[in-house]
């Protein structure tokens, strides 16, 4: 049960040497479905009894009974000690006392708490000896502020429930199971009204005014409900979800693919297909649009349901039976909702195989390359039952499945994952109303182009401003990319082993004055590199001391500082900076060694883990990683695979892959403090802009704090070219200003291979690098990345949207070229051959 205005008294007596306690925790206001653990002390080894009493919303009483022995340290908390033989519930369960909850038939009803809105709870801890103490809880179904109000259109059948103030509020339609009326959306209503949400509580037939059966149900019927339902001032149109559960799960998943206004959708036990109607005659569909019937399939019982008699068998017998042409239309086209999609069945349902059904809706979403959040909850204990606030009696019907402990886990867990995932997507602040129109005319050229695939978040704190997804993670299969898209953040890396640093630092491992030689004792020069130096890019050590060879193989941190041990330094350890990705492995190294365990590991327990990021990892390519994003580079002629590569001979520096959400999550977790870093603390007390860069092999990623605006600009992407002009256009957008336009990819001039040929050489850049022009076929390339020949002898170089023109010397030989980007011109000269 949750609750909102929660209050504890503890009162008993004393009789016994050290007089037994005992609590509800949290001791503040609680909803009904928030959760709740109890815990009490008594004298440790004694024997103890925990009687638990809840006063339903009806006023009828239920009662359970645990005993105990209590462990040495005196506490009594059910979420770590297992009850003794005789208890209402056996094994260590947090919500055993509340599932177990049982009718006490000697009690006679008696009027709820504050008309019926709050359910009581009282536990008694009681010793041997006689000693007692007890507690009490009052869980609040609906909170301060929540107002029911009608619906306007007389067709329609509904009931608002909104929240305190003005609004917008976001807004939330709950479609009732097959029962009919609106018993069960109103609880719904309340619960999520007292969290903030607008809600509209819809009943479709089963009472005055709509059908009497649930058969050939208009959707128009729908449309018309949420075109009121949006009209209102206190609900934002923008912020809207569908939520349903059985039949009404069914319903919410073919609404969320025809109406786009529905940007989330929440299912529980949810059909995969259009069934036909109920009752089974006359053979109809369930649905109607337009005046026809929404294919379905028909039900067919078979052996299984004549013996079991359980309708989880008539349907599985239904879809068994559904020819592929039937399937394939009555299948709820699910690809087509646009926004994430919230899944939760039991695998012991016995009303219908909506574990099966689940399954075949995330699995549709994917192959079609669905790119919102898809979250599935599938329980292996529950049944039918699984969807609203859990905290009370678990009793299970044959006909719905599982078992009580089964269905009180997975209430507690879905309402749980229902709230956050609510939260997530629909409690976002406003940007400016024009925003996202001008964001999509900004990109649409570079989309045009294709030079730009990846996925962009805006973010303030850890409200979620503006998600877009575009292009394509795999061209060559035609996967879409999604939000949840694995891309290599490259050079985002090093900030990331800087937070481990800093976590090594606080806990003794490591001093920045250190060493390297105090680790690796063999390394040259290590008695004068210091931890300070790696970090700060002074180290001397080079950028790369890879060959090509060697970047397409598995490495650790290990094989990487051996290869850096053969290189020489650029300069004297402290006397300069320069930019090392090496000098970043030889650190990951460091902290392996200081703390025992492979970067991966620290990266999991030291940043994964507190900050939540759930699909952040360090690897080679041998490891499978689910959604990962293939990287490209403009061509001639679209999108080309990048060369192969292993990203593991960057570890430290370049090896980490993630997903724009986890990008988010651990900006959050910056700002929260739930990782600590002294650096961010400086630069953000500072007020100035930061920023994270990465780019490697196709992929390029950032992430920009924007202090005058109070957000964050996520991006991750996979198509080289694509990620500066980005960047560019969306702070001017935030700003207010009109950004640049975006470049466009010049149309191709056709020159002679002959001319071609003479462009071919090694040119310097500056002290440190070289870059090769070699012609392959007929296309001029500047190491792998195509140099497209454009009017005017010019060439544009679209993975740096740079303009490069060949200069010849007196006798006509080409002597360098120079190079322009962004406003900033070089000239880079021709090594002689």
């Amino acid at each position: 049960m949750r609750c909102i205005a929660l209050w504890v008294c503890a009162f008993a007596s004393v009789a016994s040497p050290q007089a037994p306690t005992v609590a509800f925790e949290p001791a503040g206001p609680v909803l009904s479905g928030d959760p709740i653990r109890i815990v009490g002390t008594s004298v440790p080894g004694t024997g103890v009894a925990l009687e638990l009493t809840m006063v339903g919303s009806y006023g009828r009483t239920w009662r359970s009974v645990s005993h105990y022995t209590v462990p040495e340290d005196g506490v009594v908390d059910v979420a770590k000690i297992a009850p003794s033989d005789g208890s209402a519930y056996s094994g260590v369960d947090a919500l055993g006392p509340f599932w177990s909850l049982r009718l006490d038939r000697s009690v006679e009803a008696v009027t709820a708490p504050r008309d019926g809105r709050a359910e009581e709870l009282v536990v008694t801890l009681r010793d041997a000896d006689g000693g007692s103490a007890s507690a009490k809880l009052l869980c609040w179904i609906r909170g301060p502020g929540v107002e029911w109000h009608g619906v306007e259109d007389a067709s329609i059948v509904g009931e608002l429930a909104l929240p305190a103030g003005a609004g917008p509020h976001p807004g939330v339609v709950v479609v009732g199971d097959a029962n009919g009326g609106l018993r069960g959306q109103r609880r719904f209503a309340e619960l999520l009204a007292s969290r903030g949400y607008a809600v509209l509580a819809l009943a479709y037939f089963g009472m005055e005014g709509l059908p009497d059966e649930l058969q050939s149900i208009p959707l128009e019927y729908f449309d018309r409900a949420i075109d009121g339902f949006v009209r209102r001032t206190e609900v934002d149109g923008d912020r809207l979800a569908v939520l349903g559960s059985s039949k009404g799960g069914e319903l919410a998943l073919l609404l969320g693919s025809r109406d786009p206004r529905l940007r989330a959708v929440v299912a529980y036990t949810p059909s995969s297909v259009v069934f036909q109607g109920i009752p089974s005659r006359p053979k109809v569909s369930s649905w109607t649009w337009d005046g026809a019937p929404v294919p379905y399939v028909e039900y067919s019982a078979d052996e299984r349901f004549r013996e079991s008699r359980l309708l989880v068998d008539l349907y599985a017998a239904s879809l068994d039976a559904a020819s592929e042409e039937v399937m394939q239309r009555a299948e709820i086209p699910v690809e087509k909702i646009r926004g994430p999609v919230l899944l939760v069945s039991g695998q012991r349902d016995n009303l219908w195989p909506a574990s099966r059904m689940t399954h075949a809706v995330r699995d549709r979403l994917r192959r079609n390359g669905h790119p919102f959040e898809v979250e599935l909850l599938d329980f292996a204990d529950a049944g039918h039952e699984v969807g609203g606030p859990g905290y009370g009696p678990a009793r299970v019907a044959r006909s719905m499945g599982g078992t009580p402990r089964g269905k009180a886990h997975a209430l507690a867990a879905s309402w749980t994952a229902t709230l956050e995932f609510l939260a997530r997507h629909l409690k976002r602040d406003r940007i400016p109303a024009d925003f996202s129109a001008r964001l999509d005319a900004f990109v649409r050229p570079l989309l045009e182009d294709r030079v730009l695939s990846g996925v962009l978040r805006i973010a303030r704190g850890e409200t979620v401003l503006l998600d877009r997804v575009w292009a394509m993670a795999d061209y060559e299969h035609a996967v879409a990319n999604r939000i949840d898209t694995r891309f290599c953040i490259a050079s985002i890396t090093k900030p990331i082993t800087a937070l481990l640093l800093e976590h090594a630092i606080r806990a003794g491992e490591v001093a920045t004055t250190d060493p390297v030689s105090k680790w690796i004792p063999d390394f040259p020069r290590g008695d004068e590199i210091t931890v300070a130096m790696l970090r700060d890019h002074r180290s001397g050590i080079p950028h790369r001391v890879t060959e090509a060879a060697d970047e397409t193989r598995p490495h650790t941190a290990e094989t990487v500082v051996e290869l850096a041990k053969r290189a020489s330094l650029k300069f004297e350890p402290g006397a300069d900076e320069s930019y090392s990705s090496a000098g970043y492995t030889v650190l990951a190294r460091v902290l392996e060694l200081a703390a025992g365990k492979p970067f991966g590991v620290l990266l999991e327990e030291r940043v994964c883990a507190p900050a939540g990021l759930r699909h952040t990892r360090h690897c080679d390519h041998r490891h499978v990683l689910p959604r990962r994003a293939r990287s490209y580079f403009p061509g001639v002629g679209g999108p080309e695979n990048a060369p192969l590569e292993d990203t593991s001979f960057l570890v430290g520096a370049g090896s980490i892959w993630s997903t724009v959400e986890d990008l988010h999550r651990l900006c959050v977790a910056l700002q929260s403090g739930a990782i600590r870093s002294a650096a961010f603390e400086a630069e953000r007390a500072s007020g100035a802009a930061r920023s994270w860069r990465g780019s490697t092999n196709g992929y390029a990623s950032f992430v920009d704090w924007i202090p005058e605006k109070d957000v964050v600009v996520v991006f991750c992407g996979n198509l080289a070219s694509g990620r500066e002009p980005l960047r560019a256009g969306v702070a001017s957008l935030l700003r207010g200003e009109a950004p640049a336009a975006a470049p466009r990819l010049p149309k191709p001039a056709r020159v002679d291979r002959s001319v071609l040929r003479g462009f071919e050489g090694t040119y310097r850049v500056g002290d440190r690098f070289e870059l090769d022009v070699r012609l392959f076929g007929d296309v001029l390339r500047c190491g792998d990345r195509a140099m497209i020949p454009t009017e005017g002898g010019a060439f544009y170089y679209p993975e740096r949207d740079a303009i490069v023109r060949f200069e010849r010397g007196n006798s006509g030989r080409v002597t360098g070229m120079r190079w322009t980007e962004h406003g900033d011109t070089w000239t880079l000269p021709r090594v002689p051959r």
